[in-house]
């Protein structure tokens, strides 16, 4: 474990540590082991049990010490090799000539494909040679296969993700993925030459492809036929969200993908039918098994089809646990030497770390191994089986066991599930009951055997019927698993609790699955209780906490106050994902909040409205605010979500007039503008609204017991001159704020000098997307900011900004210093 403990330490950090100082750290540890070993050779031996007991605890932490800096100091040589190779700024947001190879299995959607490729040579200085390719679809592209060489404009950019608390890091999946740049294409490629076998990568990417192909060409009229897909290749991208979202209510997206069981059933197979030529077969009079044991042969052949099927399936990390587990068993078979389950799982680990340094970094890492350590621990705590005197009684008992242990592990997932992902699902245990056999020993049979005969000319129909055979089973399974996610209860949203609570839940775990006899075993069931039950702090009464969400090029911002919530607008909308869903939804449910008592949407422009419907099916609101009609904007945003058919929609919708106020836990809330006369119903067509909507903005001031801040919306310089106006008739307090998020994202149409000094605001906010086609925010405006004296933040370079007004002051704190880790970019 000091294996993967010296990983985590380095992938953890916010900085490298010098390869020179553990250098010279190891070889004085190795220097003293040597040393310990030695004095232990010269020993007396007439020396006592206990001094012979400490030199033998003392040799062996040492021994754990030295691993664990061996392991920190591979780790850290290969962080080293992997930050050398970035983009060099001088190609960055820049159109640049390049040769490249497809490496990966493209990800083919409706708008794009998106795929590995690696630059060959020459290759410009300051491009790495690993990126991630974008390509827009035309008619004339095309098709796209691992292996081809294309010659093509790409405008390069650095990995770069929004970055915001407990949401995801796509800038960490990138890095962990040795892919150092991203590219857009321009125009047309020229391809100049098809390599399926250019490499070993290559060649399992094309087989990939050639199986996926063949199994498209007979689901592609299926409902559930990406999930096949998945289920026999590991190619999870084409499963619609729809799915997705029914298999994380239910919990059972360990089903759909490759796990261990399907890894260990082939090389099962492969083994057992090894075993049976070389019980069969003869050679020169002789069977196989009599001249070579037979029970070796079939251990090697088990270990190369789980390998074989393991690269096909994409070499994730649940199939490299299940192959070096595989692959300890095999070896103790080998030499007869017997290891234990704990054993196995630790060096499985352990090789799986020291070959990518970067998997503790997934989610499926961690959950992967611990549910085998449960099952393992569960089982060895368990009751043993009995004799059984029927076919029925023993069938008996293998399901009361099985149940047992479905019931334990979905008890002992639970504290890790709610720390990760702040939901928990209380229909799974129901759900696995019913998918887990039908999905393990049928569909995925049936799955693996239309990607076999898809590939057999002459086995079309063998295919055909596998495929229909599958989904059948697949589908009617899904009946009643698509019924429990449907339930009201069928899940709750925990919020995100401290590391501590999750340390308190693994030492209960360990004592509750303690075998039969061991003390009060229920207390470690107890403990897993803080985990799910933890409720953040709140700002106290007059005091307001402020989290401006890193969204991109768009606007969404919370508002805390002791016991209210309050969100101004909901980020931008991209094809077919939205922030709301992406971001502020799952942030919401981290802070512990489980419904909006109002809702702020500035404007009708996308990129502040984009993700209002997400929020609106997520979580209740009461009331909406807005400086246009709300029935009519959902009206014509989407006509399948009428106010009738949403799940959630507001208590009441108003329009943000100017003079409407409100005051929560002594926080006085405002609207500074539009006047009524300016507010107007949103444009006919939404995607073209006109550029007046940011003159009607919402302006939203929010006054604490000591702090103010200022949400002004989208609006320009003549409405920040309105409010400046005598017959706006605002006092001096409404016209200053201790902080402002900038208007207009930093645009040049806003923020006049007159206007920034009488804010006279410690902190501006500046809420744009990474390398924004606006230019956002305009240099001018910053240099305004920072001449008026107030600290200036940018969510596209800090991630995600905390203000807190508190008694000590107002304390800003942006995200990206909370969560700084070794390969981000932001701040370099």
């Amino acid at each position: 474990m000091a294996i993967v403990l010296g990983a985590v330490l380095v992938q953890c950090s916010p900085m490298l540590p010098t390869l020179d100082g553990l250098y010279a750290a190891s070889l004085c540890v190795g220097g003293l082991l040597a040393l310990l070993c030695l004095l232990q050779r010269g020993s007396n031996k007439k020396q006592t049990n206990r001094i012979k007991h400490a030199g033998q605890t003392l040799r062996r932490l040492t021994v754990v010490l030295l691993v664990l800096l061996l392991s920190t100091t591979w780790v850290t040589w290969r962080a080293e090799q992997r930050l050398n190779a970035v983009l060099s700024t001088a190609y960055e947001n820049v159109v640049t000539r390049l040769t490249f190879r497809v490496t990966s299995l493209p990800n083919d959607t409706s708008e794009s494909v998106r795929f590995e490729a690696q630059v060959l040579e020459p290759f410009k200085a300051g491009v790495p040679t690993s990126l991630q390719v974008s390509w827009l679809k035309t008619s004339t592209m095309h098709q796209v296969l691992p292996g081809q060489v294309f010659r093509a404009a790409l405008v390069l950019r650095r990995p770069h993700s929004n970055l915001n608390p407990h949401g995801f890091d796509y800038e960490s999946y990138l890095f962990a993925k040795n892919i150092r740049a991203l590219g857009r294409v321009r125009g047309l490629p020229v391809l100049l030459s098809d390599e399926p076998y250019a490499s070993f990568s290559v060649s399992i990417a094309r087989a990939r492809h050639v199986v996926r192909e063949g199994m498209r060409r007979v689901t592609a009229n299926m409902p559930y036929g990406a999930v096949l897909i998945a289920l026999a290749i590991g190619d999870q991208d084409s499963v619609k969200q729809e799915h997705w979202q029914i298999f994380n209510l239910t919990g059972i997206t360990h089903l759909v993908s490759i796990s261990g069981s399907h890894v260990t059933m082939l090389a099962a197979v492969g083994g057992w039918f090894m075993l049976l030529i070389m019980k069969r077969a003869c050679w020169r009079g002789h069977l196989l098994c009599e001249r070579v044991p037979a029970r070796v042969i079939a251990t090697l052949a088990a270990m190369l089809v789980a390998w074989l099927y393991c690269l096909l399936a994409g070499w994730g990390v649940p199939a490299q646990r299940t192959f070096f587990m595989l692959a300890c068993v095999a070896a103790s078979i080998l030499v007869r030497h017997t290891l234990s389950a704990s054993r196995v799982l630790a060096a499985a680990a352990a090789v799986v770390v020291v070959a990518d340094p970067w998997a503790p970094l997934a989610t499926g890492f961690w959950l992967s191994f611990l549910a085998v350590g449960i099952l393992f621990a569960a089982g060895a705590a368990g009751r043993k089986l009995g004799q059984a005197r029927s076919i029925w009684q023993r069938a008996k008992q293998v399901c009361a066991e099985a149940s047992r242990l479905q019931w334990l592990i979905t008890i002992a997932m639970l504290p890790v599930l709610a720390f990760l992902f702040q939901q928990v699902s209380l229909v799974s245990p129901f759900a696995n009951a019913l998918a887990i056999p039908v999905l393990t020993f049928v569909v995925t049979p049936l799955a693996l055997a239309l990607a076999l005969f898809g590939l057999v000319p002459g086995l079309g129909w063998l295919a055909t019927a596998s495929g229909a055979l599958a989904h059948w089973a697949l589908e009617y399974t899904l009946i009643p698993v698509t019924w429990l996610a449907n339930l009201s209860w069928a899940s709750f949203d925990v919020a995100a609790a401290p590391f501590w609570t999750l340390a308190l839940a693994g030492a209960g775990l360990c004592w509750a699955l303690q075998p039969p006899g061991w003390p009060v075993r229920w207390v470690g069931w107890c403990l897993l209780l803080p985990v799910v039950s933890f409720e953040p702090p709140r700002p106290a009464l007059g005091y307001w906490r402020l989290l401006a969400f890193d969204v991109g090029q768009g606007g969404a911002v919370l508002l805390q106050t002791q016991t209210h919530d309050i969100l101004f607008d909901t980020g931008p909308r991209q094809g077919a994902s939205d922030a709301g869903a992406r971001t502020i939804v799952p942030g919401l449910r981290a802070l512990g909040i489980r419904k909006l008592d109002s809702v702020v949407i500035s404007h009708a422009d996308s990129d502040h409205a984009g993700g209002l419907l997400a929020v609106l099916k997520a979580l209740p609101v009461g009331t909406l605010y807005s400086s246009f009609s709300f029935q009519e904007w959902l009206r014509r945003a989407s006509p399948a979500s009428a106010p009738a058919a949403l799940k959630n929609e507001p208590a009441q919708a108003l329009l943000c007039e100017r003079g409407h106020n409100w005051e929560w836990d002594g926080v006085v809330f405002q609207f500074l503008h539009p006047e009524a006369t300016q507010l107007a119903v949103v444009p006919t067509r939404l995607s073209k609204i006109r550029p007046s909507k940011n003159a009607q903005s919402c302006v939203l001031h929010i006054q604490g017991l000591h702090h103010s801040a200022l949400l002004p919306g989208d609006i320009g310089v003549k409405q920040e001159q309105l409010l400046l106006e005598p017959r706006a008739a605002l006092t001096p307090t409404e016209l200053t704020a201790d902080l402002v998020v900038v208007a207009h994202h930093g645009s040049d149409t806003s923020s006049s000098p007159l206007f920034v000094q009488r804010l006279g605001a410690q902190h501006a906010i500046v809420q744009a997307g990474y390398l924004n086609r606006f230019g956002h925010p305009h240099p001018l405006i910053k240099q305004r900011w920072l001449q008026a004296e107030a600290k200036f933040w940018q969510t596209d370079r800090h991630g995600a900004i905390v203000a807190r007004s508190e008694p000590q002051g107002l304390l800003v704190q942006p995200y990206s210093q909370l969560r700084q880790r070794y390969w981000h970019q932001r701040l370099r």
